[in-house]
């Protein structure tokens, strides 16, 4: 263990022993004096203050064991306005993605009147957050900020940042006009109408064990699919066109509309998508009213 004391008027800081700060009085002069002693303890230190001061009496007029001064952390770099606009907005622009009148008059075929609404309420919170943000940056940014991202690589994240900020507008106010096409565009499609039925909700359909779709005969599971006939389009001489819902193992399920008559190959009609399913109902409802309104020419 170490108990030669450093006497000095800094302190060492390779020396871990701790610091004491003594000011003594000699008899001789009254003078009054200062000095700082690293030691192991107090005892040590006013040891070695002796043997510093020599034979001369002399009085403690104070003693305190200093503390050592711990370097200040310098605080973190504040984010670039465009890094802050950039985090705050992300996914924005990909919620209106696919947002059209079709695609909501999809959603109100197979969900209800009210799935639109639902669909474009959350989107409208969206936008103005989007524009608070939006202001915010442009409140923020300066030249400075510009000038500094203009010497970085293209691929650098501070000037992909910018470049998204900069930009902000131009895709927010994309995002705008899809919501306020898409919602003008269902609002006033008045090529039908909607039936309120005020009676009990329908019955979830049940699917059997084995299948992937309701109303499935298992007939054809031999081959990996689930099929159920939706309805069928009788014609002359016991000819028809079925439509049936179809689920391949390991695909999307798909609707078809076809013909047995072998000479009329082309006479099919396939739905992917919920908007080609939409189109189709459409043009069957737009037949179908049609033929009523020509039955009145008919005999009775």
């Amino acid at each position: 263990m170490r108990t030669t004391a450093r006497i000095d008027h800094c302190t060492d800081s390779r020396d871990a022993r701790p610091a004491f700060g003594i000011t003594y009085r000699r008899y001789v002069d009254t003078s009054s004096s200062h000095v700082r002693i690293q030691a192991d303890n107090i005892d040590h230190a006013m040891q070695a203050l002796t043997e510093y001061i020599g034979n001369t009496q002399y009085a403690v007029t104070s003693i305190r064991q200093e503390v050592p001064q711990v370097p200040a952390v310098a605080p973190a770099a504040e984010p670039a306005p465009a890094e802050v606009y950039v985090k705050a907005t992300a996914g924005y622009a990909a919620r209106f993605e696919g947002l059209t009148g079709d695609s909501l008059r999809a959603l109100e075929t197979i969900h209800g009147s009210e799935a639109p609404t639902d669909r474009i309420t959350p989107l409208l919170d969206t936008l103005a957050a989007w524009k608070q943000h939006l202001d915010r940056f442009e409140a923020t940014v300066t030249d400075a900020d510009e000038k500094t991202v203009e010497g970085l690589p293209e691929d650098d994240p501070r000037r992909v940042a910018w470049r998204a900020a900069s930009t902000g507008m131009d895709a927010f106010l994309k995002a705008q006009a899809a919501v306020h096409g898409a919602y003008v565009d269902w609002s006033f499609d008045l090529t039908g109408t909607v039936e309120i039925n005020d009676g009990p909700l329908p019955t979830a359909p049940v699917i059997a064990d084995g299948c992937r779709i309701p109303g499935c005969d298992q007939h054809w599971h031999s081959d990996g699919l689930c099929v159920a006939q939706l309805g069928e389009l009788p014609f002359d001489e016991g000819s028809s066109v079925p439509i049936e819902l179809t689920s391949p193992e390991d695909e999307a399920p798909y609707i078809v509309a076809y013909a047995f008559d072998p000479v009329a190959l082309n006479m099919r009609r396939q739905m992917n998508t919920q908007a080609d399913a939409v189109a189709f109902a459409k043009a069957l409802r737009d037949a179908a009213d049609a033929v009523d309104e020509a039955a009145a020419h008919l005999a009775a």
